[in-house]
């Protein structure tokens, strides 16, 4: 328990640090100040960090969880984060932040398709009784 909240405070340590340099495009701690505090961005920085880390486990948890489907989730929401750190950094530093968004709305795209492939090729012997199968192996 102790060592997995030490790794999910260092993830989310280095995911506030890494998201704001993303939106300011500097590491310097009074352009961090200046750009994310004082306008409020951090708020969008800490909520997206805190789904980017927590959505794809919590959301695929179940009955019959398979790996692949949480990896692709996963980097559909890394996916849609990007895309929201590329809309504040287009708001700070105007231009070079379309690039980020254009990525991350590509890559949305792409994974959240697999996705719900993985989603409709998992959920296909439930779909006639909506109840979970009794197979034994």
């Amino acid at each position: 328990m102790i060592s997995g909240m030490t790794e999910i405070a260092a993830a989310g340590s280095l995911i506030i640090v890494g998201f704001s340099s993303a939106a300011t495009g500097s590491y310097m701690f009074s352009t961090l100040v200046e750009n994310i505090f004082k306008d409020g961005i951090i708020l969008v920085v800490f909520w997206m960090g805190a789904m980017a880390i927590l959505h794809p486990f919590n959301a695929t948890l179940g009955p019959d969880e398979k790996q692949r489907r949480t990896l692709y989730l996963a980097v559909s929401t890394g996916a849609v984060t990007m895309t929201i750190i590329g809309i504040a950094s287009t708001m700070i530093i105007h231009s070079a932040g379309l690039i980020t968004m254009v990525i991350g709305l590509v890559l949305w795209l792409v994974f959240y398709k697999k996705f719900w492939d993985e989603v409709y090729k998992d959920s296909a012997s439930v779909v006639g009784t909506g109840l979970i199968p009794k197979t034994e192996a």
